[in-house]
């Protein structure tokens, strides 16, 4: 009789926490698919040019607190981000879309003219490195907007640069990710609908591994911007 209530006991102690974890599980895919669909549909509705970046800093904050294990009401809370980080977001998203559209601008002028000169090539390849550099600042970039809040546009910049040639390998791997899975859902008909789903939050979340340690030793704050903070 003993050794029945005994197994008994560990069977429910076995029940309880794989309910505890699939909770845990289907508890954060709630609020990143929830966060991933507003923030999707936001950069819809502002013609992505007029919203894009306020949403996807929304979407950010909320993920790093679901990473820190915060519960909240996702909508409000999207909501009060959006609008409090709108100006700032804006900023950082006008000089990041200019120094793009300058090295995209210049790779491609340099291109038709690879033949006219040598001094052409030397120059499509060094806006080629400055696009590489570019690339991996963007790795960073968001990240770095919400652990230094009190950073200007010029200073996330310069810090996410800094911090994706430290961390290299990270910088490399994000970019592999995000890459490959767009890859598989635009190329995958069946799976194509997740973009608007998960495919932001999804790699955010990813990326709060990979990154939140290594700002994590560089901040006195000890962490990033969290929704509490806009309560």
């Amino acid at each position: 009789m003993k050794n029945y209530q005994e197994k008994e006991e560990q069977k429910n102690k076995e029940n309880k926490t794989f309910n505890d974890k699939l909770y845990f599980v289907l508890n954060i895919l709630f609020y990143l698919v929830i966060t991933n669909l507003v923030m999707f549909f936001l950069s819809l509705i502002g013609l992505v040019v007029l919203t894009f970046m306020p949403a996807l800093i929304a979407l950010v904050i909320i993920v790093n607190s679901v990473y820190f294990k915060q519960e909240f009401p996702v909508l409000k809370t999207f909501a009060k981000i959006f609008i409090k980080e709108y100006v700032r977001s804006q900023k950082l998203f006008l000089v990041l879309a200019i120094i793009g559209l300058i090295i995209g601008f210049d790779i491609h002028f340099f291109y038709l003219r690879i033949n006219d000169n040598f001094i052409n090539l030397v120059f499509l390849w060094l806006f080629i490195f400055i696009a590489i550099l570019f690339i991996l600042m963007l790795t960073h970039v968001l990240h770095v907007y919400i652990y230094f809040p009190n950073f200007n546009t010029f200073e996330i910049i310069k810090m996410s640069l800094l911090l994706s040639i430290t961390n290299l390998i990270n910088s490399i791997l994000i970019i592999a990710i995000t890459i490959g899975l767009l890859y598989l859902f635009v190329r995958i008909p069946f799976i194509s609908g997740f973009i608007p789903i998960i495919y932001f939050s999804g790699i955010e979340y990813i990326k709060a591994f990979l990154i939140n340690n290594k700002i994590l030793k560089l901040t006195n704050e000890n962490r990033p911007l969290l929704v509490e903070d806009y309560y």
